[in-house]
């Protein structure tokens, strides 16, 4: 309980935003200099913005379609798939379940 209080605390919150430049896994009120790291600066911006969370796909799929999900992105991440035969890989996962 320390670790995860420490971890989405303001410190850990601060140590994950500016010294490894991530994006915070909660609100982080600090300064991010957008000159050298936009993407981020931004991404936090709107973290801190009043925005509802939508579900992750992977929430909503059975176990075997989901870790299919996962296959398939890092398999087109990594070169194995391309887009079309990942989707088609994921679509045939969930074939099986009908």
């Amino acid at each position: 309980m320390k670790f995860f209080a420490f971890y989405y605390g303001e410190e850990g919150t601060k140590i994950i935003a500016e010294e490894t430049h991530g994006l915070p896994c909660s609100k982080y009120d600090g300064e991010i200099n957008a000159e050298e790291n936009p993407v981020l600066a931004v991404m936090i911006e709107k973290l801190n913005d009043d925005w509802e969370s939508c579900s992750e796909p992977f929430n909503s799929l059975s176990t075997n379609v989901a870790y299919g999900y996962f296959d398939a992105n890092f398999g087109v991440i990594n070169g194995v798939y391309t887009p079309e035969e990942a989707a088609q890989y994921v679509e045939d996962l969930h074939a099986l379940e009908r």
